[in-house]
Parts: C-alpha cells; sequence; structure tokens
C-alpha cells in the first residue's frame, strides 16, 4: 500500500506489533507503557571553546548565575525538558549554551548522546512557540527521527521530497536539500524558524553534497540559532569560527572524546589460528601481539588473548562441526563463519559485520544462515548458525507477517522477500542500499529489538543510523572509492567500529578484523590510532544555485554567488591557512640558504649540472624518436622522468599510447603511463621517497619528451593495478632494485646496441656521448674539490626553494578567484544557451531551469523547450527521464521502443552541444565529453516504461539486473524530478506539458517502490 491513509494506518499497526512483541520478550516497559530509564549518566569530561565576532561584548541582558559567563556557560534556570538521567557534562554544557541562545556544534562519538543536545533545542522551541527545523542528510534517517521525535513531541513534521506530512508543524523534519529549495523560494515559513538542526553535519564534506550544507548555513538568516551534531573532528573549532564569520554571533564548539562504552580491537588472521588483541580498552597498541599474528598464517591451535591477560595467550575452544582444513587455506566464508560462531559461544552479540561490497554482504549471511545454500549430501550435519530461541522466531515471524501488510498481496512473495525470512528467523539479517525499502526497515527494526542478533551490512549503516551493537567485525580493510583499492583512513574505522558497544548494556565493545598478509604494522597502527578525518570543504558552483542566486538579486535579496563564494568555508579555510603557510615558506627559505656553499662554487657546480642535462636531452632527442625505442617500451619498463625543473625519479611504464590522428614518427603525440611515487597535497602532485609517509605510487601521464632515463630492467607487473596491495609490490620491488645500485642510480640501456638509431644519427649520437662523459668527468671532480656532499647539498637546497615556490603559488591560488573565474565561465554558458540575458535577467527558460535541483538542469530545460518532452506519452516520458536518476552500472541493454530510441539519441545529441558550449565558454569540465554524455544511462528506460505501463513489480526486476532497492530508490527520486519539472512548466506557462508531467509521475507512485515507511 503506497503512503495513503490505509497504507499508513498498516505500518503503524506494525510498528504496534513490534512494540507488543518487545514488551512481551524483556518486559522493558512499566505496568503504563512507559519506557524504563535504563541508564544513569554519570558526568563526563569534555572541552568547550566559543568562537566570538571581533570586539564582541558580552550581553547584559544575561544573569551570569542563572547563565553562567560566555567562556563557562552553565544553566541553572528551569528545564525546557526533563531527563530520567543525569546529564553528561557535555550535554549540560551545550544545553547551556542553547539557553544562551547561542549556536553550538556538538562532537561526540557514535551513541555518546547527542540526541539529548537537539532534544533540548525542540523543546525550547515548543515551549517558546517558535519553530524548529530538525535536518538530516538522508531520508532514512529523516523518517527514523519523524518517528523518534514524533513520539516524544507529539506533532511533527516531515518533508523529504516524495513524502511530506504535517508540513505545517511547529517542528519539521527535512532533507538539507528540502530546507535549501525552501530559502531559494523565499518561503516565509522560514522567518519563523528560531532553531535549525544540523544532524550529521560532517556530511559537509561529501563530494557531491556537501555543497548543500555549505549553501544552507551562508542562507540562513542572522537571528536563527544553528546546533550542529557531528562525529569527533580534528577541526571543529575552525568550523565554529566560521558560523561566527558568517553570522556575527558566537558559536560554541562542545567537544567529548569520551566514550561511554570502550572499546577493544582484535586481529583475526584469515587461515591463522585465533584472535589476537591489537589494541586495549586504554588505546594501546600492542604490537608484539601483531608481531605474533603476523607469523600465524597458519597454526593448528585456535587462540584468544584477551584484554585483561596483556597479551597472554589463552587457549580458545573449537567450534562444534567445523571441519579443519590441513592442506588448504580456508575461504573467507567459512573463516567468517568460524569467527561468527566464536563470537556466539562467548556471548559477544549481537553483531555487525561490515562488507563494502552488497552482494558480498549477502553471499555471506546465506552461507552462514539459509538452508537452500547449505548441505550438498544428507549425511552431512546441519552447521548452519542459529541464533535465535523459538519464542524469538516466533516474534520475528509475527512482526514480518504484520509488516507485510504494508505491501499488496502479489509483492509480498517477491523471491528477495521469501528469502530473507529464513535467515531473519535464525537471526541473521542483511543490510544495504540494494535493498527494498521495508526489508531494510524490518531489518532494522528487528536489529533493535535483538531478534537479529547477527547483521551483515556495508559502511552505509554506520552513517546516521544509531544503532549499536556489542561487536563489530570487519571481512575487509580495503574498500574500493570509485577510483581504487586503498586502506580503510582511521576516520572511516572510527565511524564504522564507534557501532562497537552500547551504552548502559556492554561493559566494552568489540572489535574484530579479518586480517590478510598483507598489512603492515605501520597501516594497522595508523587506522586503529589514528586521529578522525578533519571537516574540509566540499564547496562547487552549479547551475541550480547560480539562477536561484541570480533571481533572488532580482528580488532584493544581499545573497548572490559572489557573496556565497566569498563565505564558503573553502575560502574560509584558506584565509586561515595563508599565515601558516607564509611562515613555512620563510622558514623553508631560511633552511636554504643554510645549505648554500659559496658563490662561485655554486655557479661552477651548476652550470656543469646544466650541460649535464642539456647533453642528456639531446641524447634523449635521438633515443626517443619512435622508430628508434617503441619497441623497447614494454609494460614493466623502469624509466625515469624529469619534467621541466622537476625530477620525478624512476617510475615503471604501464603502457604507451599515441594521440588519436597524430603523426606516428612525432615523439610529442606519445603519452607514457608511468606509475611514480608521489604524493599529494591539495590539488598539486609532487614527487617524493618511498619513505615518506606520504607517498604512495600513482599513475601519472607522462610526454614521451620528459622520460631522461630507460634502465635495461623491467619488473613483472600484477594484474590489478587498480588494488592497494599490487601497488604497493610495485613499489617495494622499485625500491629493492634502487639500493643494490651505486647512488640508486639504475643501469640504462646501451645507446648504441639497442635502439634502432638510424645509421645517419649514429656518428652525432657517438659525439653526445663522449661529451657526456666528459661533462660527467668534471662533475666528479668538483664533488672530490668540495666534498662528496656537495651535490647534495645543492639538490637538496634546489628542493627546498621548490617547495617554497610550490607553498607560495598556494597561497595565491585563493578559491575565492577561482571560483569567481568559474562563475564568470558559468554566466557566459547561460548565456549562450538562453538562461540569462545581456542584463543578467533570468529568462523563461532559466526560470524554468531554476525548479529543478535532482537532475541536469541544463539538459532537461534544452528537452522541455525543444519539444522532445512534448512529443512523448506520460510513460515514453518517464522512460526518457529516467535516463536523469544515478543509478548504478548494468550488465544489460534495454528493449526500447522506436521512439523511445529516437528521443534517447535526441538527448545524448543536446548532451554533446552542452558540452561543447560549456568548453567554448573555456569552463573546466569534470568529465570528458564521452563520459559526460554517457552519464545519462539508459539503463532504466526499460523497467521504468514497463512499470509506468502497469507490469508487476517482479517482471519489472526481471528486466534488469540492478538491485531491487536501487530501482525504488531511483522511481522515488524519479518522482521528485517530475514533481519540479511539473513546477517548471507551471512557471513558464505551460499547462499542457504539466499535465503531462503530472499524469507521468502519478504512473509511477503506486505500489511497492511508494509503500507507506514502517517508520512513519
Amino acid at each position: 500500500m503506497e503512503e495513503t491513509e490505509e497504507g499508513l494506518a498498516l505500518a503503524a499497526a506494525a510498528r504496534e506489533k513490534i512494540k507488543s512483541n518487545k514488551r512481551q520478550l524483556d518486559g522493558q516497559m512499566d505496568e503504563n507503557g512507559v519506557k524504563k530509564a535504563l541508564v544513569s549518566a554519570t558526568p563526563t569530561p569534555c572541552r568547550h571553546m566559543v568562537a566570538t565576532p571581533k570586539n564582541w561584548s558580552e550581553s547584559t541582558d544575561l544573569d551570569s548565575a542563572i547563565h553562567g559567563t560566555l567562556e563557562q556557560p552553565a544553566w541553572s534556570g528551569p528545564m525546557a525538558k526533563s531527563y530520567p538521567f543525569t546529564l553528561d557534562t557535555f550535554q549540560s554544557t551545550a544545553i547551556a549554551c542553547i539557553e544562551r541562545n547561542e549556536s553550538v556544534l556538538v562532537a561526540a562519538h557514535t551513541s555518546a548522546g547527542k540526541t539529548v543536545v537537539a532534544e533540548y533545542a525542540i523543546a525550547k522551541s515548543l515551549n517558546n512557540k517558535q519553530r524548529v527545523v530538525y535536518t538530516s542528510p538522508l531520508k532514512a534517517l529523516s523518517n527514523q527521527k519523524f518517528r523518534e521525535l514524533s513520539e516524544e513531541f507529539g506533532s511533527v513534521g516531515l518533508m523529504t521530497g516524495d513524502v511530506t506530512l504535517n508540513e505545517n508543524a511547529q517542528c519539521v523534519v527535512m532533507t538539507t536539500e528540502i530546507l535549501r529549495s525552501m530559502i531559494y523560494r523565499g518561503a516565509d515559513v522560514l522567518r519563523e524558524v528560531a532553531w535549525v538542526i544540523f544532524d550529521e553535519v560532517h556530511y559537509m564534506q561529501d563530494r557531491e553534497r556537501g555543497v548543500v550544507w555549505e549553501e544552507v548555513i551562508i542562507s540562513l538568516s542572522h537571528a536563527t540559532r544553528m546546533v550542529f551534531l557531528s562525529a569527533t573532528l580534528p577541526n571543529c573549532f575552525q568550523f565554529g569560527e566560521w558560523v561566527t564569520s558568517l553570522h556575527g554571533s558566537p558559536c560554541h564548539v562542545v567537544i567529548t572524546d569520551y566514550r561511554p562504552t570502550p572499546l577493544v580491537h582484535y586481529g583475526f588472521p584469515v587461515g591463522g589460528s585465533g584472535l589476537y588483541l591489537l589494541a586495549d580498552s586504554r588505546s594501546k597498541f600492542k604490537e608484539e601481539n601483531f608481531d605474533k599474528m603476523k607469523m600465524d598464517f597458519p597454526k593448528d591451535s585456535p587462540i584468544w588473548l584477551d584484554d585483561s591477560s596483556d597479551g597472554q595467550v589463552a587457549p580458545l575452544e573449537k567450534s562444534k562441526g567445523i571441519k579443519e582444513h590441513k592442506t588448504q587455506a580456508p575461504s573467507i566464508e567459512k573463516e567468517l563463519r568460524r569467527l561468527i560462531l566464536v563470537l556466539k559461544n562467548r556471548e559477544l552479540y549481537p553483531c555487525i559485520v561490515f562488507s563494502f561490497s552488497r552482494r558480498e554482504c549477502e553471499a555471506y549471511a546465506q552461507f552462514i544462515a539459509c538452508p537452500q545454500k547449505k548441505k550438498q549430501k544428507s549425511d552431512e550435519p546441519d552447521d548452519l548458525i542459529d541464533l535465535n530461541s523459538e519464542e524469538e522466531k516466533a516474534a520475528v515471524q509475527s512482526i514480518f507477517d504484520a509488516a507485510l501488510q504494508c505491501l499488496d498481496e502479489q509483492d509480498r512473495n517477491l523471491p528477495c522477500i521469501e528469502s530473507m525470512l529464513p535467515m531473519l528467523l535464525r537471526g541473521v539479517g542483511v543490510h544495504h542500499s540494494g535493498l527494498l525499502p521495508i526489508l531494510k526497515e524490518i531489518v532494522e527494526l528487528l536489529f533493535q529489538e535483538n531478534l537479529v542478533k547477527c547483521l551483515f551490512s556495508t559502511e552505509t549503516f554506520a552513517m546516521g543510523l544509531n544503532m549499536p551493537a556489542k561487536t563489530v567485525v570487519f571481512t575487509s580493510l580495503t574498500k574500493w572509492d570509485g577510483q581504487m583499492t586503498r586502506p580503510l583512513s582511521s576516520g572511516e574505522y572510527i565511524q564504522m567500529s564507534g557501532r562497537a558497544g552500547r551504552r548502559g548494556k556492554d561493559d566494552r565493545g568489540f572489535t574484530m578484523l579479518m586480517i590478510d598478509q598483507n598489512l603492515t604494522k605501520a597501516d594497522c597502527k595508523e587506522m586503529l590510532k589514528g586521529e578522525a578525518s578533519r571537516l574540509n570543504s566540499s564547496f562547487k558552483l552549479s547551475y541550480y544555485t547560480l539562477l536561484n542566486l541570480i533571481r533572488s538579486r532580482s528580488l532584493g535579496r544581499k545573497d548572490d554567488m559572489e557573496y556565497v563564494i566569498s563565505k564558503s568555508f573553502q575560502q574560509f579555510q584558506h584565509e586561515q591557512a595563508v599565515p601558516n603557510i607564509q611562515s613555512e615558506v620563510d622558514s623553508i627559505r631560511e633552511k636554504a640558504k643554510a645549505l648554500t656553499l659559496s658563490r662561485e662554487e655554486i655557479e661552477e657546480f651548476n652550470e656543469n649540472q646544466r650541460l649535464f642535462r642539456e647533453v642528456q636531452k639531446r641524447k634523449m632527442g635521438y633515443l626517443l624518436n619512435p622508430n628508434a625505442c617503441l619497441h623497447l617500451l614494454r609494460p614493466g619498463r623502469i624509466v625515469r622522468v624529469y619534467a621541466g625543473d622537476t625530477d620525478w625519479h624512476y617510475g615503471v611504464l604501464l603502457r604507451l599510447r599515441r594521440i588519436e590522428d597524430s603523426q606516428i614518427s612525432d615523439p610529442k603525440n606519445y603519452v607514457a603511463d608511468v606509475m611514480l611515487c608521489c604524493a599529494i597535497d591539495g590539488n598539486s602532485t609532487f614527487p617524493c621517497s618511498f619513505e615518506d609517509t606520504r607517498s604512495s605510487m600513482l599513475v601519472v601521464p607522462v610526454p614521451l619528451p620528459s622520460i631522461s632515463e630507460i634502465s635495461c630492467l623491467r619488473i613483472t607487473l600484477p594484474s590489478n593495478l587498480k588494488d592497494i596491495k599490487a601497488k604497493k609490490s610495485v613499489k617495494n620491488t622499485l625500491k629493492s632494485l634502487m639500493s643494490k645500485y651505486p647512488a640508486q642510480k639504475l643501469p640504462q640501456l646501451d645507446p648504441l646496441a639497442d635502439f634502432n638509431v638510424v645509421e645517419r644519427d649514429t656518428k652525432e649520437l657517438e659525439k653526445i656521448l663522449d661529451e657526456e662523459k666528459q661533462v660527467a668527468s668534471r662533475i666528479e671532480n668538483l664533488e672530490e674539490k668540495y666534498g662528496q656532499g656537495l651535490s647534495v647539498q645543492l639538490r637538496e637546497a634546489a628542493q627546498l626553494q621548490n617547495i617554497a615556490s610550490k607553498k607560495e603559488l598556494e597561497i595565491s591560488r585563493s578559491p575565492l578567484k577561482k571560483f569567481e573565474e568559474e562563475f564568470k565561465q558559468r554566466k557566459d554558458v547561460l548565456r549562450k544557451l538562453g538562461h540569462i540575458d545581456e542584463d543578467d535577467t533570468v529568462t523563461l527558460k532559466g526560470r524554468a531551469a531554476s525548479q529543478i535541483d535532482t537532475g541536469d538542469e541544463l539538459l532537461i530545460t534544452e528537452l522541455m523547450f525543444d519539444g522532445t518532452f512534448g512529443s512523448l506519452d506520460e510513460h515514453e516520458l518517464a522512460s526518457l527521464l529516467s535516463c536523469m536518476v544515478p543509478v548504478e552500472n548494468s550488465q544489460g541493454s534495454p528493449k526500447l521502443p522506436l521512439r523511445l530510441s529516437n528521443a534517447l539519441v535526441r538527448l545524448r545529441q543536446v548532451a554533446d552541444h552542452i558540452f561543447n558550449v560549456s568548453t567554448e565558454c573555456k569552463l573546466e569540465m569534470e568529465l570528458d565529453k564521452d563520459k559526460y554524455v554517457d552519464q545519462f544511462r539508459p539503463t532504466l528506460m526499460e523497467v521504468v516504461y514497463l512499470w509506468s505501463k502497469g507490469m508487476p513489480f517482479q517482471t519489472v526486476c526481471d528486466a534488469t539486473d540492478v538491485f531491487e532497492g536501487s530501482i525504488v530508490r531511483a522511481l522515488r527520486r524519479l518522482y521528485e524530478l517530475m514533481d519540479s519539472l511539473d513546477l517548471a512548466a507551471q512557471v513558464v506557462g505551460d499547462t499542457g506539458l504539466s499535465e503531462r508531467f503530472r499524469k507521468s509521475k502519478e504512473s509511477i507512485r503506486k505500489g511497492l517502490p511508494f509503500a507507506a515507511s514502517l517508520y512513519i
């Protein structure tokens, strides 16, 4: 049932069923049905700082006896909300800041109790008859918060784009994008908002959506106060200073590093014999245990190193039913099953098992808990994991059946739903973005009620949803981030491991790391003991924001694009960093000056070095002729790269490619992809030594003429060079080879014997080689005269000067200048496409584009105005618009009617035209033309067409290999997009197109994809 009154009633009935089962199972309610207080919090340490504007003086309206002071806020007046436990210090401090009517950022670990602060701000607003907005980064989190706050405060509203309930309530939960849209529309209700709560504000660093947070915080009224809830951040105070600079009022920062439940971290070597304590509850890293663990691949006796044993080995009972494999290393599935049985035997449930692949999550859960996947032979023992009692199984069945009443009968028997129940009955669940929303919610609710005791999940479960466990397991310590496979960062590890340990229930939380032999001690230590990720700006420009700000300026608002750019967190961070960078530059130049020898010595030495490079360049001019060297430049060849004045040292050639449609004989038309040891600082990449902790092996495109040496050495390349382990292998091989040769100079190919130099050039090349030897001899003599350290000192001085120059360039590269230039280029694009006129007034076309924030606004408006949308019926229209909704890759190709195929061709032609206009306006595109056009994929065109035409959901799913949950999410986003297009058509006065969009969106808003949330 979709979100109708009947559907919402069924969802409410399912929630009540869950509550009823919970009361029967654990009696956590008193006789009146009121929740018992499970924990009495004890005061905990916290740090308080306050950022104030220049020349700020504390208000005389605040009585220090009641409010405390700006530096030491303390509230002793009547509480807006009472709590059945003693508040932690950080909670009472943050509440005192709210009572002072001043913004506050609260940074604390998961489950520390940040929600208490948010609830207090809501209670204070409601008591004062003021409006309050609660924003969250995820729709699922918004739904969950809506339910929690409704139970706490009664009338609460919800606005997530695809769901709107009770929008006129005093307290409304919404996504940050909805709040931004309200700001740009100039919604009157915002004048009444006293407080805005930003949950999970560290999402501001999200590459795609983080800019939304910045725009909202910049654009909110100075009279509105804000509560920011965040995970621990190293630069919290910098964020507070930024907020203060925006709104001219104090922003308090309250930080607690206290974990209500301390964590212990164990390593489980895959193929080994047991668990090793790697870090105790005091965060002390156990180096000796790590060394022992590295020796344990594999051994015969399982072991357990207890937190209290300080590394002493204690025997661990063998799990019943496990067959020992002596001759072959166990599979990950079998090793994972062995670990889970250990957790079961030691009562370390509930546990969350994190895997970074949705398909792996399902495969692992099915392996240990699905009957149809097990028992190949009838005489095999049933070794499936079963964690629930018969009474708990009955509760799971009852809740599962009640929840499915929200669905139409034909959808209750979908394979993805039927396959979930056997696992859930055994206390095992799966949670990832590809699941149907109703299945995710069932799993979440069962997990909260301890009816799912082992949950296999991707990292999204750790982002926002406050559902801790006793134990967290990592099946891997590397992840694919869309560009490469890399180790988990300490920030990611902190976020996920923070789910271990339930306050008031567990005295300790446990994290179990499944470790392979490639993990180094340094990487492990950095991950376990490193600090959380800094909150850095992800600010970027968009046409949606640009058009809305141009419009708002014409309506008399003070905010415009220049203002927003100048006030961005990125610009603020840059301005704060400049003095420190300048200080570094001055220090570096002083060091370089101290290393410098006499002027005559430098000039003589540098002149010979210059001559040597010049001779080398002439030599390589002959050797790098494609006819002479192409047969040598094979994958694995070690080459040296010297570009401009920078020596990039040795690297490994991966491939050589020729620029399309270019002359074969010109070296400038060839690019070598070389894996070099580099580091990245901001937007710049620079060479560094193997020992540098910032170093990593990166693939750098190198023009062929920039290769200064070609070694006679080649190495065997690993098969998957995107994998971090493979890159480390290349790095170690290269490092080992260089250590075997004097001055780390690798032997080169013979210029005359190995290269195919044409005969007429041989004599000239011989002369150059003789000259090279003479110059090299003079350099050696100078080093003997002035000391062997001469070249090293000069080289070091030059490197320091180079670093100083780069840092000075960093100072000059202000984000303000960069974005102002991009702003001008984007306005040129809008002008050429007809969205604004020569006076920067938004046209009718631009007004339509300013309504679209869920798709490519330029492409969509072009298709609106050129008649493409008008030529399609409502089913074809929905199908074509599905190309605007991002979705995972698919292996299949959609089967489309001719008219839809032609519409798709037209869409790609328009996308091509927009790219050409953008490049003509000198706008630097993030993607090349092919990738820009290909991002509008037809993956779901057939799926949406069938669904719009009335096909059953299972039939629709059979037409693609995309996850069912991804289809649902895409349909919901498509509905939001068409809703905004309906509004855009009304804005331009095209009632016919508006009616077509309305029919199209209604044709997809039905059935399972729009079933009522169990939280609503």
